[in-house]
């Protein structure tokens, strides 16, 4: 991968060009705007959310918006040795990831319209507003490890995974066997430890996210996803 962004004035069109085609969410086209909104100050870090145009026939995969984040480098609080280096390798790791598809981005069973005779009808899902090229456990994470109790993750979770690859294998899907679709599953629990976060700064009341804080916590513990970051 080429050097890292350091700093949000060298998010420039030809850069992120560079960075999309290297990472495989842009096959063709480039980028030709972008728009930064005010940035977010956190305790060592800057967030800039960056809304990109694209020239006539991009790839229409390619994403619209990008969550930047850089490093604060005089923090206004005093940090642990090794802080700001434990962060990057913390984001390294989760970004680390392959077998990209569509995604849903909020899937849970509100957004799912059932048949009233199953045998005979289809399942559909509704509300794409937050649609994404990501990797397709981070829609199982969302809907188990983020809004299931333990207790029904326990009875549910791992035959759901099961089936889940199954049909993948079954339906034409090659070089993703059983030890990948987990990895890949664990690592999309870590990142679920960040939407009640986006949830709180949005203001939302504490019922709206405290519970998905505490599933997605359990969630990590049980499934040893800590090890993952430290491999």
């Amino acid at each position: 991968m080429k050097a890292l962004i350091t700093d949000v004035t060298q998010a420039t069109p030809d850069r992120l060009t560079s960075i999309l085609h290297e990472q495989g969410c842009l096959s063709h086209g480039e980028v030709v705007t972008v728009r930064k909104d005010s940035p977010y100050f956190s305790g060592m870090s800057i967030l800039s959310r960056l809304t990109l145009g694209y020239s006539p026939g991009a790839s229409a995969l390619a994403p619209s918006r990008l969550l930047l984040k850089v490093p604060l480098l005089e923090p206004d609080w005093i940090v642990t040795p090794g802080q700001g280096r434990k962060e990057v390798d913390f984001y390294c790791a989760v970004a680390n990831v392959s077998n990209i598809t569509l995604i849903h981005g909020d899937l849970h069973c509100l957004n799912v319209l059932f048949p009233h005779s199953p045998p005979k009808g289809d399942v559909y899902l509704i509300d794409w507003e937050n649609w994404r090229v990501s990797v397709g456990t981070d829609d199982l994470a969302y809907m188990i490890a983020l809004q299931w109790s333990p207790e029904r993750r326990s009875r549910m979770e791992m035959n759901l995974l099961r089936r889940y690859h199954t049909t993948l294998l079954r339906h034409g899907v090659t070089h993703y066997d059983w030890e990948d679709c987990w990895c890949d599953y664990r690592l999309s629990v870590v990142r679920q430890l960040f939407v009640p976060v986006l949830l709180w700064l949005h203001e939302l009341p504490p019922d709206a996210w405290w519970p998905h804080l505490e599933n997605a916590a359990l969630a990590y513990q049980d499934l040893t996803c800590a090890e993952l970051l430290e491999s």
